[in-house]
């Protein structure tokens, strides 16, 4: 990272200088010095690293590519905290149909329209919310989490969950026993060439 790279984000940032060079735990004075640098110690980029996690995050630029356990904080305060360590990714596809979060894909049930580890773009759905038979969700259900398809049961208030894969025959389960986290409206495909 070098010293031009530090003062984009400072401008992208909107603070002040004092406010930037606090958030780096540095002076004023030493952070204006940082901005004619070459390239800058290991130290400072680290520093500039939580704060541009935090620009990126306030405007929405990127979204984080989070663990399916951090699901349940999107919206609230922890969110943000907690979302730290995560890569943060620039798609604007999937800004345009107002994606949350991305999560990569845990295994291949859904072969082989979405590969394992595949980075999948995903709508936060909070609360009750209508169930579009066919589309594929994040839901949390007692056996963990799950990307699968839904669609509805032989019997009231009973959902079929199915993977894409072939012998897939997916399984009922009562809609009280999973709770639905995210649509998926998006996937970048990740494969080894």
């Amino acid at each position: 990272m070098t010293g031009k790279d530090l003062k984009d984000l400072f401008d992208t940032s909107g603070m002040s200088g004092d406010e930037f060079a606090s958030k780096m735990a540095i002076s004023r004075m030493h952070l204006y010095r940082l901005f004619k640098a070459d390239e800058l110690k290991p130290m400072d980029v680290e520093n500039s690293n939580v704060i541009r996690r935090e620009v990126l995050i306030k405007h929405q630029y990127y979204l984080p590519l989070i663990d399916f356990n951090l699901i349940t904080f999107f919206g609230k305060a922890q969110f943000e905290e907690k979302i730290k360590g995560c890569e943060f990714y620039k798609v604007p596809d999937f800004e345009k149909i107002g994606t949350d979060y991305c999560v990569r894909m845990p295994d291949n049930s859904m072969e082989p329209r979405i590969m394992k580890d595949d980075i999948l773009g995903c709508k936060h759905i909070k609360g009750e919310s209508f169930i579009q038979p066919g589309k594929v969700y994040v839901i949390d259900t007692s056996q963990g989490w799950m990307c699968r398809r839904l669609f509805e049961g032989k019997k009231k208030g009973v959902f079929k969950v199915i993977g894409d894969r072939e012998e897939s025959l997916g399984f009922e389960m009562p809609r009280s026993e999973f709770e639905i986290k995210a649509l998926v409206v998006g996937r970048i495909s990740v494969y080894s060439i």
